[in-house]
C-alpha cells in the first residue's frame, strides 16, 4: 500500500522551508506514530515494513535567506524505516 499526504507535492518547498515543513510534519506526525502504534499493539510491526521517504533528493537553494528552501539533488535522498523485523 501507497499513502501520499496532500494534493500535489506539498513537500516540494524550494522556497519557505522551514514554515512549510513545520506545518507538514505536524499533520503527519500523529497519523504516523498512530499507524506504528496500531502495528505493534497488533504484533504485525515485525510483518510490516513502513517506508517514509521522499521523492527527490535535496541541496542547498538559492532561494533568499527569508525564505530558505532547497533545490533537486540526485545523490542524496532521506528515508527512515520501522519494523519488517
Amino acid at each position: 500500500m501507497q499513502v501520499y499526504h496532500g494534493a500535489g507535492q506539498p513537500w516540494d518547498s524550494h522556497s519557505n522551508l522551514l514554515d512549510s515543513h513545520r506545518r507538514l510534519a505536524s499533520e503527519s506526525d500523529g497519523p504516523l506514530a498512530a499507524l506504528l502504534a496500531d502495528l505493534f499493539n497488533a504484533d504485525a510491526l515485525k510483518d510490516t515494513l513502513v517506508i517514509w521517504g521522499e521523492w527527490a533528493g535535496r541541496r542547498r537553494s538559492n532561494c533568499p535567506l527569508s525564505k530558505p528552501g532547497r533545490d533537486h539533488h540526485n545523490d542524496g535522498f532521506t528515508i527512515w524505516m520501522a519494523g519488517g523485523a
